[in-house]
Order: C-alpha cells, then sequence, then structure tokens
C-alpha cells in the first residue's frame, strides 16, 4: 500500500530505515544491565573508565572519602596529584596535572573536586608531597590479557592471572624459565615483536607491559607460559548525551530487535545508513537533531512522523 504523502526517500516497514545511502552491519558487544534494546536504539561506545586513586609517596594520614569519577572532558591517561601546601590541621591543598601535563585547578582537602575527574580528599592529615595518581582507561585503544596457556610445565609453578599495562601490544607473549635456584625460577618475557623485556622472578609481581605474579612450586628450566593479549573489548550503551565516557557520541544504530542485556550480548548494528530520526530511539532526553553531526556515515531523515509507511509485509 502506498502513501501519497510518504517522500521519495521512502522508509522501510518497520518505519527505520530512509533512503538508499549504503548500509552496513557489524556485530559489537552491549553493555549489561541495559534491559530490553529494541531496534533502532542509538548506541554510544562506553570506552572511559576511571580507576581507584593509587598512593605514591605518602607520609600523611589523608584518605579519598569520594572515589575518583569520570566528568565532562576527562582525558585517557594519568592524572597526577600532589600535595604541596598544607594548612592547620593538616589541611592541604594538591596539584592535580592531567594526562597531557595541563595543570589544572587545585584540589582543596574536604572539598569537592570537579575538573574533568571528580574526587574528594578528606579525614586524616595531608603532608607537604604527598602524591597520588589516578587512571583513566580508553578501552578502544586499550589491550586486554584474553587468555593463559601452559607451554612446557614439568614444574609445578603457576601463572593463572594477568594483565595488561602501560606498552602491552597485541599478541603472544612468551615467559620461559631459565634458571632455578632455592625452588625459585627466573623467567625471560619476550613480547610478541620479539623484544626481551625484563625478567620475571617467581614470587614477585612483575610490571613490565604485563602485571601477573607466578606462583606454585619449583619450576624446571624450560617451562614456560604464553599470554595471550588481544584488545580490549569495548562495550556499548544507549547513546546520551549526558554521559561522559564516551557514549555521549553516537557510534551505532541497533539493527537487531528485543536485545536482552541482562548479561553482556553480542549484537547486530548499522555503522552507516540513513535512518528516521524520529524512528531511533536515545537515552535522556535527547533526539536525532543532538546527534546529526555525530558520524559522517549515518545519516538522518527528520521530516516523517513515526506513524508513515511505504509499505507494509
Amino acid at each position: 500500500m502506498s502513501s501519497s504523502n510518504v517522500p521519495v526517500d521512502t522508509f522501510n516497514w518497520d518505519n527505520l530505515i530512509a533512503g538508499s545511502f549504503p548500509r552496513s552491519t557489524t556485530r559489537v558487544q552491549l553493555a549489561s544491565g541495559q534491559g530490553v534494546l529494541s531496534r533502532g536504539t542509538a548506541l554510544g561506545a562506553a570506552k572511559l573508565t576511571i580507576g581507584a586513586a593509587v598512593a605514591g609517596t605518602h607520609a600523611g594520614t589523608e584518605t579519598f572519602t569520594a572515589a575518583p569519577t569520570l566528568l565532562a572532558g576527562a582525558k585517557a591517561g594519568v592524572y597526577h596529584l600532589a600535595c604541596t601546601t598544607t594548612g592547620g590541621a593538616g589541611v592541604g591543598v594538591f596539584s592535580v596535572i592531567d594526562p597531557k601535563g595541563i595543570r589544572l585547578q587545585d584540589a582543596l582537602w574536604g572539598v569537592a573536586y570537579a575538573d574533568q575527574i571528580g574526587f574528594t580528599i578528606g579525614t586524616g592529615s595531608a603532608t607537604a608531597g604527598d602524591t597520588y595518581t589516578i587512571t583513566v582507561t580508553d578501552a578502544s585503544t586499550g589491550t586486554a590479557v584474553q587468555q593463559i596457556d601452559q607451554g612446557n610445565n614439568g614444574g609445578v609453578a603457576t601463572l593463572t592471572a594477568a594483565s595488561t599495562l602501560t606498552g602491552a601490544v597485541v599478541g603472544n607473549y612468551e615467559i620461559v624459565c631459565t634458571a632455578v635456584a632455592g625452588g625459585v625460577g627466573t623467567y625471560s618475557v619476550t613480547d610478541p615483536d620479539g623484544n626481551a623485556l625484563a625478567a620475571a622472578t617467581q614470587a614477585v609481581a612483575y610490571s613490565t607491559e604485563l602485571s601477573f605474579t607466578i606462583g606454585g612450586g619449583a619450576p624446571i628450566v624450560g617451562d614456560s607460559f604464553i599470554v595471550v593479549v588481544t584488545p580490549a573489548v569495548v562495550s556499548y550503551v544507549v547513546c546520551n548525551q549526558a554521559h561522559v565516557d564516551g557514549s555521549q557520541t553516537l557510534v551505532y544504530i541497533l539493527a537487531d530487535d528485543k536485545v536482552d542485556t541482562t548479561a553482556a550480548i553480542m549484537a547486530a548494528v548499522y555503522e552507516t545508513g540513513k535512518f528516521n530520526g524520529a524512528a531511533v530511539t536515545f537515552g535522556g532526553t535527547d533526539t536525532w537533531a543532538n546527534h546529526v553531526n555525530d558520524k559522517a556515515t549515518i545519516l538522518f531523515r527528520g521530516d516523517v512522523v513515526p506513524d508513515q509507511r511505504a509499505f507494509n509485509v
């Protein structure tokens, strides 16, 4: 059935697709806990996460009474905090340097901080020279340990957990026992490009590109582990311009329908195409007009109301 008031760039039966702009699809991971998402939901990449404050030099007794949070303008990398002065009762003033080396406004003891990141330092007593780091991680450019494989394993040493650090590259890291003294193994560590990294010692935390600790009993020379590193997985959530983790920018439009996100799940999405703005669902109070310039390969038609159809099937 045709309709005289439907423009030449006709809509498909479910009112989502508009026009003949090329469409392509891919599959991505949807974050858990979003309920059931319908076809046409706009998605953004929840790629930024913030870690806990890690003390460096720390002679004082001050603590973080509000854990770090992401705010608008947060940058991936390491934020450096240092107590520059103290007043009565150990009330400190902390300098804050962002990952680009730019000094932000100072943080005051007992006052909520809100410049790119949020936190509160309070209780206890600060000492000049106390330092902290706060790391914001970007999963879209990051890496993750996918699995740990056993190579040769004549001994009883174990490696059960590992994570990536700054500088980690995608591929297989080879960890090989080169010597054993007093039941404790020394291991060579070779990155995926064949570069020899710092040696690892059993029962001592390792922290060059990878973080791990080899445990268990005595190994045998030649025993080995393989740590498989892959690109980190980015989770996608409903796009909302109020977000600060990257998902404020439209990246995909959900192609599957009625996707249950009780657990994280893979789903089909449109990465290019022309869509009826009135049929796309955003988070908060957003509409297609808020995101018309987010991605050059996702276009919108906004001049057709949702109940107009070119045909029925």
